[in-house]
């Protein structure tokens, strides 16, 4: 008829209705290409009558009940009386609202590694242990688990000791047994930790919290009228120099894109450090090595030769990569993997050594200034790294580490053998006592518990062997293979430990043979579930970052906590079209930080290894003039003597 306004369905008014709804909520146009946006119009579709759109409050309240049937499920299958650790840590987001992370791991029936999102509790007040114990134990409480946990995995902020310290207190006037609740430290802070030692001797650490966005003429002026007054090359001017190239070029759409012509495609960007990011000075270094002829040429062609590195400044930022790699690359696989990583502590601890220790023994034999201060500052961060190892002989977490190495099938027992090991104490016998305690306490356990017995079928479901392998390979035992020795019958650990060394993961081992060592497969459950790091943690804290960009700033806590509750439990990785989509309310910096968190890492650039005689012509007669920076006091044997001392066992001299 006409004058009627026709409401039957065509592409156009499809299309009419999308680019309405994008354009007046300020969405990306990408989002249409979201699987999930995909997914909600095919349920529409599959609608006999007209539908009902839910109200704000409606999917706020199914939000609560997704999330609380998600963290049920998932719990259930944590087998009876086993016991399950967790991990947690805190966060501020941009807008200063601060939240506690929980989460919990276990290995069910099926030897499966199980992670659950159990709180992203809002903090309010001083972050007190006293106070953040509350935060947890009523967690604990709510899921019901509160006389199951183990370990809590942290980080080393000396509130934790305290937050402990009210846990147990807490757990034992709620419970009636003797419950026993101890702190393992994360081993990932702890590398870094000993990695910001050695950045901060050399006053490399960055001073930004933030990617910097604006470049000005000051800041040109003050590299213009840079001098070098000493004598001889800083290695805080050079990372200057790298810090402000990649400012300056990405504070100017017109520099980005004249550098980025220089370069075939995929063209790539110069990348910033911020004191907030893990590895970030490493990143950095990596890309502007990777970029060095563009960085040459572009400083060349557009005469901006006060950010020019030379020869020299260039061979620090190999020596530096040289030195931070290691710790680099266990952080990352630390990060990465989604598999058990107890079993691997001491052979991070003792690879972590070896390369301090070869290192160490390459610079002793430098004399130019530059190379002196990077001895001295990899001294610090052997220091720093030696005082968490040391902790081992006396922490109750020292004793887990080597009942989750015994319990890898590849080093058992044998691991403690190696000369690594040898000194004034007998590190197998008193591991071996250990197990042996661990084994009598659990089997009594197990004599009042025929449930847990029966509990040992598995489902039959197969475990990916080559899942998250790099960080087992990394940490292999050099221990050869070992023919099967006689098996007592009536001995399960020595039928256990005779079996010799096996090339296999430990919990494809323990499913396999979980019937033959009943006791020990049990203790394996819960021993391997101990997380050696937060990493868990901080992939959530990647996640929360994309929740809490500036375009929402209004969230509630108690919204940004549901969010990340049922992402966790829904897609607990950001895949990589929701990727594209994030980005688009990034800054181009901002964009490329991202890259680099979320991405693997391009094969790092052949560099020459430090050699032991290396420029010995220009370093002879430098150590007379040489000069310390302000607070750099330690000499040398100082250092190395304290450093010695503070090691205890030895790994791998």
């Amino acid at each position: 008829m006409p004058g009627t306004t026709s409401t039957s369905f065509t592409q156009d008014r499809l299309s009419d209705a999308i680019l309405k709804f994008i354009s007046t909520a300020h969405l990306p146009f990408r989002v249409i290409e979201h699987p999930q946006f995909h997914r909600m119009l095919e349920v529409a579709q599959q609608s006999s009558t007209k539908l009902t759109i839910p109200s704000a409050r409606t999917i706020r309240r199914h939000l609560d009940i997704t999330i609380q049937n998600n963290q049920k499920g998932i719990l259930q299958r944590l087998p009876e009386g086993c016991r399950l650790s967790i991990a947690l840590d805190c966060w501020t987001s941009p807008f200063q609202q601060a939240f506690m992370a929980i989460t919990g791991y276990f290995i069910d029936h099926n030897w499966d590694y199980c992670e659950v999102l159990l709180g992203f509790e809002p903090l309010y007040g001083s972050h007190t242990g006293e106070n953040l114990s509350k935060t947890v134990t009523q967690i604990l409480t709510e899921h019901g688990i509160s006389d199951r946990v183990l370990p809590v995995t942290t980080d080393n902020a000396t509130n934790n000791n305290t937050l402990m310290q009210s846990i147990q207190d807490h757990l034992q006037s709620q419970h009636s047994s003797d419950l026993s609740i101890f702190r393992v430290p994360c081993i990932a802070h702890v590398i870094q930790l000993s990695l910001n030692e050695l950045l901060g001797k050399l006053k490399a650490v960055p001073s930004n919290k933030e990617i910097e966005l604006e470049w000005s003429e000051e800041k040109t002026h003050s590299f213009q009228n840079k001098r070098n007054t000493s004598g001889s090359i800083q290695i805080t001017d050079t990372l200057k120099k790298i810090r402000g190239l990649a400012v300056f070029i990405n504070a100017s759409p017109q520099r980005r894109e004249a550098f980025m012509a220089l370069q075939p495609e995929p063209a790539l960007i110069p990348i910033q450090d911020v004191r907030t990011r893990w590895n970030s000075v490493f990143l950095m270094l990596n890309r502007a090595k990777k970029l060095q002829p563009f960085y040459d040429q572009y400083c060349t062609d557009h005469q901006y030769l006060y950010f020019k590195l030379d020869q020299e400044e260039w061979r620090q930022v190999e020596y530096l990569l040289l030195l931070t790699k290691p710790f680099f690359d266990f952080t990352m696989m630390l990060s990465k993997t989604k598999d058990i990583t107890a079993h691997n502590i001491y052979s991070i601890y003792n690879k972590l050594f070896s390369h301090l220790d070869a290192a160490e023994a390459k610079l002793k034999n430098k004399g130019m200034i530059w190379k002196k201060r990077m001895l001295r500052a990899l001294q610090t961060a052997k220091k720093k790294l030696s005082k968490y190892y040391t902790a081992t002989e006396y922490e109750p977490y020292g004793d887990i580490y080597a009942l989750a190495t015994i319990f890898s099938p590849s080093k058992k027992l044998r691991y403690f053998s190696s000369p690594d090991w040898q000194g004034d104490i007998d590190y197998m016998n008193r591991y071996q006592e250990v197990l042996s305690r661990e084994f009598d306490r659990y089997r009594k356990m197990l004599t009042h518990d025929t449930d847990g017995l029966a509990a040992l079928e598995t489902s039959g479901v197969a475990i990916d062997e080559n899942d998250d392998c790099d960080l087992d390979a990394a940490c292999a035992s050099q221990n050869q293979l070992l023919e099967e020795l006689a098996k007592p019958d009536d001995d399960e650990i020595a039928r256990y430990l005779a079996r010799g060394i096996e090339r296999q993961k430990p919990r494809l081992f323990w499913k396999e043979h979980e019937k033959s060592f009943p006791t020990l497969a049990r203790i394996a459950r819960d021993i391997l579930s101990i997380p050696a790091s937060g990493a868990g943690v901080e992939r959530l804290f990647n996640c929360v970052r994309d929740i809490c960009h500036y375009r929402r700033g209004q969230l509630k806590p108690s919204t940004i906590r549901g969010l990340m509750l049922h992402q966790f439990a829904t897609n607990f990785d950001l895949r990589q079209e929701e990727l594209g989509i994030i980005k688009e309310h990034l800054s181009q910096g901002e964009a490329a930080l991202l890259d680099q968190t979320r991405r693997s890492l391009p094969q790092l650039e052949v560099l020459e290894p430090i050699s032991d005689n290396e420029e010995e012509d220009q370093e002879t007669g430098l150590e007379a003039t040489q000069h310390t920076e302000s607070g750099d006091h330690d000499s040398d044997d100082d250092i190395a003597k304290r450093g010695s001392r503070a090691k205890g066992k030895q790994p791998q001299k």
